[in-house]
């Protein structure tokens, strides 16, 4: 029958795979069957034989290579079957990379039948081997660089959830003030934490609720206290892989305050000091989180021609600072609000903002002029800062 998987008839090559495949050795690497599956799975002109392989192959650490290869086949079907094949399969068998590349092609793909595969048996059966638990899902996969697919995720997973499980263990993890203990910050924790938060604020919304006790918001000053005491009060040296960690939670952390009405005075004033020491916080370099401070800053800040000057004053900190930095004062309660050092010149900062505002400086020499006398040079040279007409001298 093995002879049979290489006859010119596609259709005699799928009963060849159908009668012969119970007779893998899936602990055996040079099995023959196996390595004959791989090779018309990789280059068989048939979709029809291809799918039957994909049905039947020993999906392991010999095999998986050529599985992911075909993730982008051409047919349909195959691919259909394909995640219904490693569905079957325990999550904990393949990599962190390969569950990624799973989910993240299989809710991409083009067609409907596909998508629907991984979304009503792929995710939901991973996530029954997770025992239901959101966190330990999330701990299948790397959410620093799979930041979107996981939410998607999540989401599809959410939407099954009869029992709203996600939200009993998302409150199981919160104190009285609606907020994680300090001491207990996580990317899958951020990452869970927005996700639930938006996901509950897009269910007020359907039905013109915008209570955000409901939301499981905690209060905007407490927020941005916690913020505060999170980030600005961090030491300032440290390792580069724990910086990104810190700026992903950041970002999560930033996200979920764009959910606020910022009715409250005292809370938005609280977060528009926030975002400005953010800004020239010697560690917030990455443009991913300007970005995202400056949008909250524009939430907060709804006049564009203040904000452009904010902005501008802030740059020209960053530029010239007036003050040389301080010694550290004396550790203060995790919730102390205190200005950040004054940092020295970063062009690189600043520069990174110029770029995500669209704000341009050109230096401008400013003449000081006396009555019947002129200098025959500038006195002091300033800076001109636009943006759609806008102006501001630095």
């Amino acid at each position: 029958m093995l002879d049979r998987i290489q006859d010119k008839v596609a259709n005699v090559r799928v009963q060849a795979v159908n009668a012969v495949y119970k007779l893998q050795d899936k602990t055996n690497p040079e099995c023959p069957i196996k390595a004959a599956f791989k090779f018309h799975l990789a280059v068989d002109p048939s979709a029809d034989v291809r799918k039957s392989v994909v049905r039947y192959i020993a999906i392991n650490v010999d095999t998986v290579s050529v599985i992911l290869g075909r993730l982008d086949d051409t047919s349909d079907k195959v691919r259909k079957h394909l995640y219904l094949s490693i569905a079957k399969q325990n999550i904990n068998n393949f990599t962190i990379r390969q569950r990624q590349t799973f989910i993240k092609k299989g809710l991409q793909d083009r067609n409907p039948s596909v998508r629907s595969a991984v979304e009503n048996t792929l995710l939901p059966v991973w996530f029954s081997r997770k025992s239901h638990d959101y966190l330990e899902f999330l701990n299948s996969v790397d959410v620093e660089v799979f930041e979107k697919p996981a939410l998607q995720a999540l989401e599809i997973l959410a939407k099954k959830d009869e029992k709203r499980s996600f939200a009993d263990q998302f409150e199981a993890l919160l104190n009285d003030s609606c907020l994680f203990p300090l001491d207990q910050i996580t990317p899958n924790k951020t990452l869970f934490w927005r996700f639930v938060t938006s996901y509950l604020a897009k269910e007020d919304r359907a039905v013109d609720d915008e209570d955000e006790d409901d939301q499981k918001l905690p209060k905007l000053t407490d927020f941005a206290k916690y913020i505060r005491a999170y980030y600005l009060n961090k030491e300032k040296e440290v390792e580069v892989w724990k910086q990104m960690q810190t700026d992903f939670n950041l970002i999560q952390l930033l996200t979920i305050v764009k959910l606020y009405d910022f009715k409250d005075e005292v809370g938005r004033s609280h977060i528009e000091r926030l975002c400005i020491d953010l800004l020239k916080c010697a560690h917030v370099t990455a443009s991913e989180l300007i970005t995202t401070i400056i949008e909250l800053f524009a939430l907060v800040v709804r006049n564009d021609e203040t904000r452009l000057n904010i902005i501008a004053e802030v740059i020209s900190d960053l530029r010239e600072p007036l003050v040389n930095p301080v010694a550290d004062s004396p550790a203060a309660s995790p919730f102390t609000i205190a200005p950040p050092p004054a940092p020295g010149p970063r062009p690189h900062h600043f520069s990174s903002i110029q770029q995500v505002c669209n704000i341009q400086t050109t230096p401008t020499p400013l003449l000081l002029h006396t009555t019947g006398a002129s200098h025959s040079g500038p006195r002091r040279y300033g800076g001109r800062i636009a943006r759609g007409g806008g102006r501001r001298g630095l």
